[in-house]
């Protein structure tokens, strides 16, 4: 029972194993609330959508830290490099990690800090003014010296864009996997979806609009919305909201709990600099915060 226990810690918190890959680790696309799967951006997002990178774009290092629940945290670091493998398209390498804290064994006093760390390789291409694009992925978790397995997991996405470039439809297929090794003889299925977008840019206003809908084979699907308002030249405002927030209630009837599903964020500009930051309210749940650096290598070194 108490390995079962242990075995549980990590798919009790976010729900199932190796989440990590379904993760988000971008605060422009988490300020939008995940919604953002067919919202091209100046820095492509290919844990969002492997498809943007088939868009021409400059050589640029993305840094992310993510506080969750309580003391858990994540954090990435991801290099884009255009016409390295396709010529007009990029080629993405991240390094992903999430720590779920620090937890005790009531019986032996044992301490022990479960958690997952992912490589991915990225790429993008464009065939006949459709874009794709995939990512590959190997994700280890850690529960205990004792307690660990991992995986290989692929996504496959695409987008095509028409009306001038403003409007945008995309869909993929992600969390495709397998473990190549097992927690203490117990296996788990990866769990696949569909993921599906679209987005429209005002012609009158600096305005952006997307909606997003995953359909999750094993468990309930989700659904959200996001807006993106280029405020200024250098400074995006967003909001995105995620309609399975209410599920984060839990009864309380506080003001607090009305907001669940909601998200905030903004960007700012600066030379060869990007700064993301967001702010993620779930109802009576903590409050999560993301925050991303850009930094475009091409510009520096010029």
């Amino acid at each position: 029972m108490k390995r079962f226990w242990i075995l549980l810690i990590p798919c009790s918190i976010f729900a199932r194993v190796f989440l990590i890959s379904d993760m988000n680790f971008n605060s422009r696309s988490s300020g939008l609330r995940s919604s953002d799967f067919a919202l091209v951006s100046q820095y492509a997002d290919p844990l969002s959508n492997p498809a943007f990178l088939a868009l021409k774009s400059k050589m640029y290092f993305s840094s992310t830290y993510f506080n969750h629940f309580e003391d858990i945290n994540s954090g990435s670091l991801s290099l884009t490099w255009p016409d390295l493998v396709v010529n007009g398209a990029s080629t993405a390498f991240s390094l992903s990690a999430l720590d779920y804290g620090s937890f005790s064994d009531i019986e032996t006093g044992f301490e022990y800090n479960p958690y997952d760390v992912m490589l991915t390789v990225s790429q993008g291409l464009m065939y006949r003014n459709i874009l794709f694009g995939a990512n590959l992925k190997y994700v280890y978790s850690s529960i205990t010296s004792q307690y660990n397995s991992g995986g290989f997991i692929a996504d496959v996405g695409s987008l095509y864009r028409f009306y001038d470039g403003k409007m945008a439809l995309g869909a993929g297929l992600f969390d495709i996997g397998f473990q190549t090794d097992k927690y203490y003889e117990s296996s788990e299925e990866i769990d696949s979806h569909i993921r599906t977008g679209v987005s429209y840019q005002l012609e009158k206003l600096p305005l952006k609009m997307c909606f997003q809908y995953d359909y999750y084979f094993s468990e309930l699907s989700r659904y959200a919305i996001g807006l993106e308002l280029d405020a200024k030249k250098n400074l995006t405002v967003r909001a995105g909201y995620d309609f399975n927030g209410t599920e984060k209630e839990i009864g309380t009837n506080d003001k607090i709990e009305k907001f669940g599903g909601l998200s905030l964020g903004t960007s700012i500009l600066i030379d060869a600099f990007g700064f993301d930051f967001s702010y993620i309210i779930n109802g009576e749940l903590d409050a999560e915060f993301c925050a991303t650096l850009d930094i475009q290598i091409s510009e520096i070194l010029k």
